[in-house]
This record gives C-alpha cells, sequence and structure tokens, in this order.
C-alpha cells in the first residue's frame, strides 16, 4: 500500500482497523447477519474502535519500484470487541433471539377499572399501547422479541387477570410464554413529565433483575430508562444467566490449589459469572455461581478442561449442582 504522506498513512491505518474489525465481526456475528446490518455495523462497532483497537504500529520499507510502502500492525482486545457488539446489541441479535412480556399500565386509566390484563375485555387504552409499542421497537433492536399485548391477553389464564401479580406469578407467565424476561410497572402523571416505576424479572434465575422508578419528560426518555437494567445486563452477558452450585471436592486441597482450581474453572467457562463461597467443608468446597448454560453443557464442558496438576471427573448432582471432583497426579 502507497504510503508517501500522512494522509495516506492514516488512511492505511483506518483501511487495516477496518478489515479486522470485518473479520472479528464475521467471526462473531456470521456473514449474511453482517451484511444485513453493515450500516449498524459502521455507526455502533467500526466508529467505536478505539474501544478495542489498543495499539497501531506502521513500518515503512521501500519496494523495487521506489515506492514506500507501509505495513500495519493492530493489537487488539477480544473482550473488548465482545463488549462493544453486546452494548450495540448486535451479539445478542445475531443470536436465538430472546421473548420479553410487557405489563406496563397507565394509572389513569386503570382507575376503577384495573390494568389493561384484568380487565373483562382485555382492552388496551392507547396511552398504554403507546408505551408498549416503544418498549418493543427498542427491545427489539436489541435481539428480544416482545409477545403482542393482543397474543398476551388472548392466552391468559383467568388466575393472572387481577391488578397486582407477584414475581412468583410472573415467572410462571414468562414459563408459560417462553420468555426470559418480564417487565410489570405503571406509569403516571408527573410535575414534569411521566412518573415510572416498575420492575424487570429475570424468568430463568427467577428474580428481580432490578427496580427502575423516576421521572421523565419525553416518551423516548422514559423508555431509556426503563431499558437500562436490560442494557447493562446485555453488556454484562447475564441477561439469560441462571444460579447453581458448583462443589469442588478432593482430599488435601491446600487453598493455593483451590484458588488456582477456581481461576483454571473461571478461564475454561467463559460465561460463568462469579464464583462466592457457599460452604466450606473438609474436602469439599461449594460455591455459588451463574451461567447462561444449562447444567448439563456445564458438565459436558467441564469434562473437556485439563486442569494443572488435577485429574477430574464433572457430574450433576441434584439437578442445579455440579460436582468436580478432583484428584491430585
Amino acid at each position: 500500500m502507497a504510503a508517501q504522506t500522512a494522509e495516506a498513512r492514516n488512511e492505511a491505518f483506518q483501511k487495516a482497523i477496518e478489515q479486522l474489525s470485518g473479520e472479528l465481526s464475521m467471526a462473531r456475528l456470521g456473514t449474511d447477519f453482517l451484511e444485513k446490518n453493515k450500516k449498524r455495523f459502521e455507526s455502533e462497532v467500526l466508529a467505536n474502535s478505539a474501544k478495542y483497537i489498543l495499539s497501531v504500529r506502521g513500518k515503512g520499507f521501500s519496494s523495487e519500484i521506489g515506492e514506500s510502502l507501509l505495513t500495519v500492525e493492530l493489537g487488539y482486545s477480544q473482550e473488548a470487541f465482545d463488549r462493544v457488539l453486546r452494548e450495540t446489541g448486535l451479539m445478542q441479535l445475531s443470536q436465538n433471539t430472546l421473548r420479553a412480556l410487557v405489563f406496563i399500565e397507565d394509572k389513569n386509566q386503570a382507575v376503577g377499572i384495573g390494568p389493561w390484563w384484568a380487565k373483562p375485555n382485555g382492552k388496551v387504552s392507547s396511552e398504554s399501547e403507546a408505551y408498549v409499542k416503544a418498549l418493543s421497537a427498542q427491545l427489539g433492536s436489541r435481539g428480544i422479541e416482545v409477545v403482542s399485548s393482543k397474543d398476551l391477553i388472548k392466552s391468559l389464564s383467568p388466575e393472572f387477570r387481577k391488578a397486582n401479580l407477584d414475581r412468583e406469578e410472573l415467572v410462571q407467565l414468562g414459563d408459560q410464554f417462553g420468555a426470559s424476561l418480564v417487565f410489570f410497572g405503571l406509569i403516571s402523571s408527573g410535575q414534569k413529565g411521566k412518573i415510572f416505576h416498575g420492575q424487570w424479572i429475570q424468568v430463568p434465575a427467577k428474580r428481580i433483575l432490578e427496580e427502575v422508578q423516576g421521572e421523565e419528560e419525553s416518551l423516548s426518555a422514559l423508555v431509556a430508562a426503563i431499558l437500562n437494567p436490560i442494557i447493562s445486563a446485555q453488556t454484562q452477558g447475564t441477561i439469560s444467566s441462571k444460579p447453581f452450585l458448583l462443589t469442588i471436592r478432593g482430599d488435601e486441597l491446600t487453598p493455593k490449589d483451590l484458588s488456582q482450581l477456581k481461576s483454571q474453572v473461571i478461564s475454561g467457562v467463559r460465561d460463568l459469572r462469579s464464583l462466592k463461597d457457599r460452604v466450606i467443608q473438609k474436602g469439599r468446597f461449594t460455591f455459588e455461581a451463574e451461567s447462561s448454560q444449562a447444567p448439563e453443557a456445564l458438565v459436558n464442558l467441564l469434562k473437556t478442561l485439563s486442569f494443572q496438576d488435577f485429574q477430574h471427573s464433572a457430574s450433576l448432582n441434584d439437578g442445579d449442582e455440579i460436582l468436580l471432583q478432583v484428584k491430585r497426579r
């Protein structure tokens, strides 16, 4: 590549970054998906290349025809690149689409007659439908499909047609509709705009992901505030994670041995989130952890790992507990 000026040098750097970013994206997202989302890739990933490109070096040399050619060497972080893909939602969009249920009502419309999901006719007000559509659009852009209000009310069992639904009931509904997320909240008029209060339920983990509340002047700002926990969970890769127990068993394990085993497990299981002490006994160490993978898949993955100084076996014990048995070589 000819490089006789600073402008040509910068152009060479940019082309190298574009080429590397394209190759990384194809590996993570697939060629077809990348082609269909080329504009988003350019504006949301390539435009933020400084987040994952760690270094750019150019080395020039003279060719046979007397031109100055430039070889570009790039340093990059795969972890930082993946984080950018998650932040933009492209990673999630390229994978299996998640589903969500949205129960959101304008408080003024619910006075005296209850929210739309509790009404005998299941009619959704125009105000509430606007909230549902706005949330659905933003969630859809991040690879999360929202079950329509019409389909939701059509299949809602009588026991769920009430104003207040607790966490257990929202988890049941999520399971019924194959949804990983459920939002339940109310909107009311405030001094400056709209006051909102609600919570996101993480169905696989059967828990509240986060509560949201505040006041925003515009619909777009309100939707953005409600979506903050989802964007954060997607960025961290925890949106589909669920808890499980990992028990490491082995005789005469030293604290150093245990620390090394934990580090190797975390390194080998890439989407493992946290590894907190729960029960420590002689020769048996149980930890709380989270992963988006099913326990059976984690067991199979652990079987393929290689642990320094230890032979090992992995098995499933009591559904949500994985047993890792180790023996010094």
